[in-house]
């Protein structure tokens, strides 16, 4: 009786850490921003016929849960796409509002979440319609999606976007819509995920404008970073690389861990002029 005791027991100890290891696993999520660089045509080298392959299979190695990619075109979008089949994306072309320019796609992995909204705003004093803002050289944009985990309802907020290089009145007036957005639409006050290309370093007004109403992931994560300091590369291949302008934000999660992930072709070039930057975080109870 005892020896078929100790069975039993032994049997519910292995079904409640496995339960328990996929309560945790689920209430993890993988996020990952990434500028993919254009389909520059005149950069032969670095085109994105030569990096598009060793990309889907860093992509592929890290698993994301919510990917948020820049300046993809809808080619390049599409061909993402086509090569994470457990994934769907949502965005549209800065330049029309439908497939032409670039794009701050959303892609999520469908079996862990349901997608109940999404939007695109213009960074510019007219946020509804194709725009360009202040000073900024380029339309600028942030695509958003309201995700829900499947398995246990939690509801997040996800924006992806990308800042002007030129306009430094463009980029903190940006910062400032995306936050007043933020609030606009988070009603239920949900965990926010904010991540993109901001174009702006550790030190500047942007980022001190961001962090008024969310936290830097890097600096709040439990495991110290991993990688480079930086994630611009500009394609420079023995560079130090120490110009961080790529961010996940966050507000109602705990960071876990974050890194800048700096793998290359096997030319030893880099597969984008950004590294990509992947942080796992936990919602707050």
């Amino acid at each position: 009786m005892k020896k078929y005791s100790i069975i039993i027991f032994t049997t519910f100890l292995i079904f409640f850490f496995m339960a328990l290891k996929t309560i945790e696993s689920n209430d993890i999520h993988l996020v990952v921003t990434y500028n993919i660089k254009y389909d520059d045509n005149s950069n032969v080298k670095n085109s994105w016929n030569v990096r598009k392959d060793a990309m889907i299979e860093l992509l592929h190695s890290l698993s994301p849960d919510i990917l948020g990619i820049q300046e993809g075109l809808f080619h390049q979008v599409k061909f993402l796409d086509s090569k994470m089949s457990s994934h769907e994306y949502v965005g549209v072309g800065r330049d029309d509002a439908n497939r032409k320019g670039e794009y701050c796609a959303i892609y999520f992995n469908r079996k862990k979440y349901k997608l109940l909204k999404n939007s695109t705003f213009w960074l510019s004093e007219n946020p509804d319609k194709v725009s360009v803002g202040w000073d900024a050289a380029l339309e600028r944009i942030c695509t958003y999606a309201l995700l829900e985990n499947i398995k246990d309802g939690n509801k997040i907020w996800v924006f992806n976007t990308h800042f002007d290089h030129v306009g430094n009145i463009a980029r903190e007036e940006s910062a400032r819509l995306l936050l007043e957005k933020i609030q606009m639409l988070n009603i239920n006050e949900d965990p926010v995920l904010v991540m993109g290309d901001f174009n702006a370093e550790d030190n500047s007004k942007v980022i001190d404008i961001l962090k008024q109403e969310l936290t830097d992931t890097m600096k709040d994560a439990k495991i110290k970073h991993r990688g480079p300091v930086g994630t611009f590369n500009n394609f420079l291949n023995n560079k130090e690389i120490i110009k961080r302008i790529d961010y996940v934000f966050s507000n109602g999660f705990q960071t876990i861990s974050h890194q800048h992930i700096d793998k290359k072709l096997e030319s030893g070039d880099h597969i984008s002029d950004h590294l990509p930057v992947s942080v796992e975080v936990k919602i707050m109870n």
